[in-house]
């Protein structure tokens, strides 16, 4: 049984963006059309873990910068034969938030299986 599309859906992306859905589609064997209604509905039934994914990865990557930056510093500090006393704070954060990340991304593992 064939659905009659009868609904257009219009929203904005990238040119790269479109080519890259564009050469998928193409291995796939399906026209773009075709996969982007897959696509729709995979979401609609809670199976789309990469915006899940996509969301944690800006929220860790804003919340990794500012530790970033701080162990840049204190390795600069290190590399002129100093020894940067918020060192081991850095590196404490940091190690809490990699372990975080790891225990979401596991988390979203979990609910992507059937």
């Amino acid at each position: 049984m064939t659905i009659q599309s009868t609904t257009r859906l219009t929203f904005r992306c990238s040119t790269s963006e479109v080519e890259q859905a564009r050469r998928r589609a193409e291995r796939e064997g399906v026209t773009l059309s075709v996969a982007l209604r897959c696509l729709l509905a995979d979401y609609a039934a809670g199976r789309m873990p990469s915006v899940q994914i996509a969301r944690t990865n800006e929220e860790l990557r804003d919340t990794l910068r500012p530790i970033g930056v701080n162990l840049n510093q204190a390795a600069r500090s290190l590399n002129a034969g100093e020894f940067p006393s918020e060192l081991e704070s850095i590196l404490r954060d940091l190690a809490t938030k990699v372990r975080e990340l790891v225990w979401q991304l596991d988390a979203l593992k979990r609910r992507r299986r059937p």
